[in-house]
C-alpha cells in the first residue's frame, strides 16, 4: 500500500511538472558611470498578463552586471514584465511576449547614464479577422531615430514604429524586428499563433440530468447562447434523443468565446428539482466556463450537467413572496416575467428551491421551515448580492422581498407595507373597478393604468386614510386590452396586478 502510494504522489507530481515549462530570462545591466557599480542589482520578473501561473521571481546581478533566471510558467501565452530601479530611482520596464514556443526572453537594461549597445524587442496581440498588433519595446541608443525593419513571416515587411499586420490564413508565423542605428543593430523574432475568422465549429452538446424520453413532453429544455458580454445571441430547444440525454445544436460559429445556459421550462416535471446550469455545471453566471470555440483546445461537444437543488424538509409553514421589477432594461415601469428566483441557504452556498417569476413578475416560495435564507435573482450578466430572510418560527410570513433589475445591477429590499388590497373585482373590468383596500399609512395614492410594456395611459391620485377603504375606480375611457394596474405611495409602486378590460 505504501508503495501505491508513493507511486500515486510521484505520477501527479510528474503530472504536474509535464504541464509546466521552464523559461530561461537573462540580460545585461550597463553603466556608462564607471562610479556605479552594476553589482547586487535586483531585476523583477513578474506574470504581465496574469494567466502564466506563477509568482513573481528576483534575480541579481553578478560583478559585470549580468542575470539569469529559469522560471517555470504553464502553457499559456502570456508576457513578462521584465524590470529593475535605475540608479536615478526610477523603474524601468520591459515586456517579454511570451508563446507556447517560447523558452528564451533576452532584457538588457541602461542601469545608470546614457544607453549603450541596442536590443530589439517587441509584443503582439491578436485581434479579429487574422489581425494582429505589434507593440515596439525595443531599448535604442542616442543619435539619428533607428531604422525598424518587420517581417511578417508571410513574405510581406513594414518599416512602421508600431505596425498592424493582416494575415490571410491560419498558422504560426515568425515575426523578426531588425533595429539599425546608432552604430548598432539587433534583431528579435519570436512565434505567433494567427486564428482568422474563416474558422467555424458546431456548437452543439448534451443537456444531462432530466428525464429524455424520445417524444415526450413531460420535460423542455432550452439552451441560451450568449457572446462573452452575455449578450444573448440565440436560444434553441434540447430534443431527447436515444442516448437518454437532451441534444440541442447552435450550428456552426465563428472562432471565439461563448456561453451557454440550459433551463427546463416552467412547465416541466422536474422543472423543480433540476436548476439552471450553465456550460459544464455552473449555476451562477459568474461562474460560468466559456465555450472556447474554434481553438486548438476546443471540446467536440460541449455538455451541460444539470444541478439539482437541496430539498429543505418538510413541515414548515412559512413563506417568502415578493415581485420582480423592470428598472431600465427595457422600460421605466413594469413587472419582469421569466426572472429565475433562487432560495438557498444562510451561507448562500446550497440552493433549496427556484421559480420563474409569473406573469405579473411575482414569485414566492411556501412550505418554508423556520431558519435563514437568502433570496437571489440569476439574471446572466448582471451582478446582484443575495438578500437575506429570517423565518423565525415555522408560520413566519415575509412578503414584499422585491428586485428591481437595472442594466447596471439589481437591488432589493423589503416594501413597506404601506397597504394590502384585500379584493380586486371584477377581472375582466368593464366600467368599473371595485378595490377593498386595508391602508396602515394614512397618505396621498396614485392608481394608474399601465399597458403591458409599462407606458403609462391613466391616473388618479386620491387621499386615503388609515383603516379599510372601499373605493371605485372608473374605467370608462379604457380601450379593450390587457393592463398593469399599479398603486404608487411617493413615486413607489406598492402594488401592481394585471386587469384585463
Amino acid at each position: 500500500m505504501k508503495l501505491k502510494t508513493l507511486l500515486l504522489v510521484m505520477l501527479i507530481s510528474i503530472t504536474a511538472w509535464a504541464q509546466q515549462r521552464g523559461i530561461v530570462v537573462q540580460g545585461t545591466l550597463t553603466s556608462s558611470n564607471p562610479n556605479v557599480s552594476v553589482a547586487n542589482i535586483p531585476v523583477t520578473i513578474s506574470d504581465s498578463t496574469g494567466n502564466l501561473g506563477f509568482s513573481t521571481s528576483v534575480a541579481y546581478t553578478n560583478a559585470n552586471g549580468f542575470y539569469v533566471d529559469t522560471i517555470l510558467v504553464n502553457n499559456s501565452m502570456g508576457a513578462l514584465d521584465i524590470w529593475i530601479t535605475n540608479c536615478s530611482g526610477q523603474s524601468v520596464h520591459q515586456l517579454g511576449s511570451l508563446l507556447v514556443t517560447t523558452n528564451l526572453i533576452v532584457a538588457n537594461f541602461n542601469y545608470c547614464g546614457t544607453p549603450v549597445g541596442c536590443q530589439a524587442s517587441y509584443s503582439w496581440n491578436a485581434g479579429a479577422n487574422g489581425i494582429v498588433y505589434f507593440n515596439n519595446t525595443s531599448t535604442t541608443v542616442s543619435g539619428p531615430p533607428p531604422v525598424y525593419t518587420w517581417s511578417f513571416g508571410d513574405g510581406t515587411a513594414s518599416n512602421a514604429v508600431n505596425p498592424t499586420h493582416t494575415y490571410s490564413n491560419n498558422g504560426n508565423y515568425t515575426v523578426c524586428l531588425t533595429i539599425t542605428g546608432g552604430g548598432c543593430t539587433s534583431t528579435f523574432c519570436d512565434t505567433i499563433q494567427v486564428l482568422t475568422a474563416n474558422i467555424q465549429q458546431s456548437v452543439h452538446g448534451f443537456v444531462i440530468g432530466p428525464p429524455a424520453i424520445p417524444g415526450s413532453t413531460a420535460n423542455q429544455v432550452e439552451v441560451i447562447l450568449f457572446d462573452a458580454n452575455w449578450t444573448g445571441l440565440d436560444t434553441v430547444m434540447a430534443f431527447p434523443d436515444s442516448s437518454g440525454y437532451f441534444f440541442y445544436s447552435f450550428g456552426s460559429r465563428p472562432q471565439g468565446s461563448y456561453k451557454a445556459l440550459a433551463q427546463l421550462l416552467g412547465t416541466s416535471t422536474t422543472a423543480n428539482v433540476y436548476l439552471p446550469t450553465y456550460y459544464q455545471t455552473a449555476t451562477t453566471w459568474q461562474q460560468a466556463n466559456s465555450l472556447l470555440v474554434g481553438n486548438a483546445a476546443s471540446p467536440s461537444s460541449f455538455d451541460i450537467t444539470l444541478q439539482q437543488i437541496v430539498a429543505l424538509p418538510a413541515g414548515g409553514n412559512g413563506s417568502v413572496s415578493g415581485n420582480v421589477i423592470r428598472g431600465n432594461l427595457r422600460a421605466t415601469n413594469g413587472m419582469l416575467p421569466k426572472a429565475k428566483v433562487y432560495l438557498l441557504n444562510a451561507a448562500g452556498t446550497v440552493t433549496h428551491a427556484w421559480k420563474y417569476s409569473d406573469a405579473n413578475g411575482s414569485y414566492s416560495f411556501t412550505n418554508l421551515p423556520s431558519g435563514t435564507y437568502r433570496v437571489h435573482v440569476e439574471w446572466s450578466g448582471i451582478a446582484q448580492p443575495a438578500f437575506t430572510v429570517n423565518l423565525a418560527t415555522n408560520n413566519s410570513q415575509v412578503a414584499g422581498v422585491n428586485f428591481v433589475v437595472n442594466s447596471n445591477g439589481i437591488t432589493t429590499g423589503i416594501a413597506e407595507q404601506l397597504l394590502s388590497v384585500e379584493s380586486a373585482f371584477p377581472n375582466p373590468v368593464q366600467d368599473v373597478l371595485n378595490l377593498n383596500l386595508k391602508v396602515s399609512n394614512p397618505s396621498t395614492y396614485t392608481f394608474e393604468w399601465r399597458d403591458l410594456s409599462g407606458r403609462l395611459i391613466q391616473s388618479e391620485v386620491r387621499q386615503l386614510n388609515e383603516g379599510p377603504q372601499a373605493i371605485r375606480i372608473e374605467t370608462g375611457t379604457l380601450i379593450p386590452g390587457l393592463y398593469l394596474f399599479q398603486i404608487r405611495e411617493n413615486n413607489r409602486a406598492i402594488h401592481t396586478m394585471k386587469i384585463a378590460h
